[in-house]
């Protein structure tokens, strides 16, 4: 019997290669990253630890505008055509400061404006009707590829970014019940499965966080 292979977290080296690789670097643009994906979707997942499927399916009105805790990312199954595995997924999640600074609001702006209702437009369903289906088998090639982010460990798939998330909350001191919240990983106690972490709670812990790397800037190439 084949041993699985056991996924791990990006290390900052591998998490450098891929924030400094053509796409953020150059502003290349693959047809099956699907435009502006390409760019967001990584940056999003490091920075909130959500599963690929959960951003691919994001709607505008996902992204909100709170008057007192900032800007929240919302998961949830109630729009047409998104979907999550256990009901622990549905979730809000504070979104870092950085993400402002790297001009994500100013996305999200645009694409409201020009109408789509899809957060990222471009990318194409699968057969399956999954709208993470195509952009995973490119984000797995451009991981790979010498063109791309030249990172060779089969042991780091896009799922890494998740196993990231988690270590830098762990670096950050945050409670295991308050990353969990923030992951949508459902608990195993039985005296946590009662009530919610406040939405404050989630704000302080998301604002600890230090990436050990700086996240890029959209439009640097230009």
């Amino acid at each position: 019997k084949v041993e699985p292979v056991r996924r791990r977290a990006f290390s900052n080296e591998e998490l450098e290669q891929i924030f400094t690789s053509p796409v953020y670097r150059d502003g290349r643009r693959d047809q099956g990253g699907a435009g502006e994906a390409a760019f967001w979707i990584p940056m999003l997942a490091l920075a909130t630890g959500a599963r690929l499927e959960e951003l691919c399916q994001l709607r505008v009105n996902d992204i909100v505008l709170h008057p007192i805790h900032g800007v929240l990312m919302r998961i949830s199954d109630q729009g047409e055509g998104q979907r999550i595995k256990p009901t622990s997924s549905r979730r809000t999640v504070p979104l870092h400061p950085e993400l402002f600074e790297s001009g994500f609001m100013e996305y999200v702006e645009e694409v409201e404006e020009a109408g789509p209702q899809w957060l990222f437009p471009d990318l194409e369903p699968d057969h399956d009707g999954r709208r993470s289906g195509n952009f995973s088998k490119w984000f797995g090639r451009y991981l790979r590829n010498e063109r791309g982010c030249r990172v060779k460990d089969r042991s780091v798939v896009f799922h890494s970014f998740r196993h990231s998330f988690k270590s830098l909350c762990r670096e950050a001191e945050i409670s295991e019940e308050v990353h969990d919240a923030l992951t949508g990983h459902a608990s195993t106690s039985v005296g946590r499965s009662y009530g919610q972490v406040p939405l404050p709670a989630l704000v302080k812990a998301v604002r600890k966080i230090e990436f050990p790397v700086p996240l890029p800037k959209i439009g640097i190439w230009l």
